[in-house]
């Protein structure tokens, strides 16, 4: 062993009094952008969310491991910027649609509800598998998801091309420091709007269908806060990735990238 070093065991054994103590990082210089999620929050309520989410008005109350991690993280991050003046900037994703993912997405099909109502035993649950297994005549068809009042679902997504956006315009920009901040696209969208687009694109049947049984999906962001602290200026609307990944699945090239590529 080296002159001066100390060995594990040596250092277990050592006076409390001889151990130094730990020691915070510094940050004096550093910055920091952390990636947050909109699963965090607790925005799946019973009859849907009746106001547009902001950074501060729903309760962070996920219990899967992947929402908590990132509420744990985001905990860390405002006890360094509080207590070391770190110089960090949160910002919490929707969800994200990467190139030509939307033509896929399962809870715009049918094969995906009945896949997750057949197993359902309570009077509820097995009355929506019926009523699914009823438009089933054999082919992929898309479903336009409403509630048990007939209400079409209504999400707010953001593209790809426009987080990397965000992040241009929050990284080192002062005014984001210690702050939290909601990014998503241009405007929320609502299944009645998509399904037929996806339909023409695709060549596909689809029905409405009332899904009871399910919290329904029915919430909006406001992003103000992002666009007046950085400029946040989302560009891509579900109607140009849609025309955008049916263009490319028929022709190819453009500015997407084929999400299979080095896999």
């Amino acid at each position: 062993m080296a002159p001066n070093s100390t060995s594990l065991t040596e250092l277990r054994l050592a006076p409390q009094s001889s151990v130094p103590a730990p020691q915070s990082p510094s940050f004096a210089a550093g910055l920091l952008v952390f990636t947050s999620t909109d699963a965090t929050l607790s925005k799946y309520p019973p009859g849907g969310m009746t106001f547009p989410v902001t950074e501060s008005n729903v309760p962070q109350g996920s219990t899967d491991w992947y929402g908590f991690s990132k509420i744990e993280g985001e905990h860390l991050v405002n006890r360094y910027v509080r207590h070391d003046a770190l110089k960090a900037t949160v910002i919490r994703f929707p969800m994200v649609w990467g190139a030509g993912e939307v033509l896929d997405y399962p809870q715009f099909r049918l094969s995906h509800w009945l896949n997750t109502f057949k197993d359902r035993t309570d009077p509820v649950g097995a009355a929506t598998y019926r009523s699914l297994k009823a438009l089933d005549d054999g082919r992929e068809r898309l479903v336009i998801a409403c509630d048990e009042k007939g209400r079409p679902w209504r999400k707010h997504c953001i593209e790809a091309r426009d987080v990397v956006h965000a992040y241009d315009k929050a990284v080192a920009n002062p005014n984001t420091y210690g702050k939290t901040y909601q990014i998503a696209g241009p405007a929320p969208f609502t299944w009645d709007e998509v399904v037929p687009m996806l339909a023409k694109h695709l060549d596909m049947p689809y029905s409405r269908a009332l899904l009871a049984g399910v919290p329904p999906t029915f919430y909006e962001f406001d992003t103000s806060a992002a666009r007046r602290d950085f400029g946040f200026d989302p560009k891509v609307t579900m109607k140009d990735m849609i025309e955008e990944a049916a263009r490319f699945r028929r022709e190819g090239g453009g500015e997407l990238v084929p999400t299979h590529v080095g896999r």
